[in-house]
């Protein structure tokens, strides 16, 4: 038996008069917010939604999600999680997929049509919201809620509307197919960002404008492609065309524009560009542009996971038949 074991007696010189050992503190229940609703910034309550999905009422853990993410099928796929970064979860075993069961209600909420709730008051303030990215939709959505009369740019112009979006977004598809739902009636892929560079010499941050290459338009074509006859909205290429022959795989796929080659080369060069589509479609015996829009695309029936699949196999085996094989 040692010390420990024994009740320790009371000093009575020096503490409170008492006979024995007593209590002096009283501990008081603190409720706080788990560390993934703090990390998440878009301040989800995700312990909320995340104990009435663990109940089976997937619609109410929707609606208690959307109430700060009116974006989940998005940002599910795009959002960089430090809400799991933060997860307590991951000290016993592993972080909870918050990312994963965002963007699985967010699917389930567009399959099942699940819709917003309308504003219980109307504030009378009226509110125009110009873009239509997921800052313009959310800031709509939110102003809305509050009851607020949101309009967009598109309702208060009468020419068409094109949203131009980054090619650095992880679902591409996705965010196209949610600006074809709001109304945007082009997209434009894709923009073109500033990149500044360093300059040794100087050493000093200068401006980098660069004008695109042929090289550019692959990724474009390809998601053009993939998108024709899946969304209603007109799409249309911005990077990439130098010359006919650039032109002319843009068509293949819908549409094309272009601006780096006017610039290199003079406003003059858009004669060059369209003579050359003339005489590779009088080559090819096509009569009008509209025979020559899309020919190439993926047919909406088709499936584009298989067909990338099947390209990225037939890649590889090009590769490995060249020179440079065998890998």
């Amino acid at each position: 038996m040692t010390s420990r074991d024994l009740t320790p007696l009371p000093d009575l010189a020096h503490e409170l008069p008492r006979a024995g050992p007593a209590q002096s503190r009283r501990p008081i229940y603190v409720d706080l917010l788990p560390p993934c609703n703090v990390a998440c910034p878009a301040g989800e309550n995700i312990q909320a939604w995340l104990s009435a999905l663990e109940a089976g009422r997937h619609e109410q853990a929707w609606r208690g999600l959307v109430a700060d993410n009116p974006l989940p099928a998005i940002h599910g796929r795009v959002c960089y999680h430090p809400c799991e970064g933060a997860c307590n979860r991951s000290e016993l075993d592993s972080a909870v997929s918050i990312h994963a069961v965002e963007r699985f209600l967010g699917d389930l909420a567009l399959e099942r049509s699940w819709s917003f709730p309308a504003p219980i008051v109307r504030s009378g303030k009226r509110v125009l919201v110009v873009g239509a990215g997921p800052s313009g939709l959310s800031a709509a959505y939110h102003l809305a809620r509050r009851g607020h009369e949101v309009e967009s740019v598109k309702a208060a112009v009468t020419i068409p509307v094109a949203v131009k979006f980054s090619p650095y977004l992880s679902s591409i598809g996705e965010m196209a197919r949610r600006l074809d739902e709001a109304g945007a009636d082009g997209l434009v892929l894709f923009n073109r960002f500033l990149h500044p560079d360093l300059d040794v010499e100087s050493l000093a941050v200068v401006p980098g404008l660069g004008l695109s290459h042929p090289t550019d338009g692959r990724l474009p074509r390809t998601w053009i492609a993939l998108l024709r006859g899946r969304v209603q909205a007109s799409l249309a290429a911005s990077t990439g065309v130098d010359g006919p022959d650039d032109l002319v795989k843009y068509l293949l796929a819908e549409v094309v524009m272009t601006t780096s080659s006017l610039l290199r080369h003079g406003p003059a060069h858009a004669r060059a560009l369209l003579e050359g589509l003339s005489t590779w479609m009088a080559r090819k015996g096509f009569s009008t542009i509209g025979e020559v829009r899309g020919k190439l695309a993926v047919a909406p029936e088709e499936d584009e996971t298989a067909r990338e699949r099947a390209a990225y196999v037939a890649a590889l085996r090009a590769a490995n038949a060249s020179t440079r094989g065998p890998w």
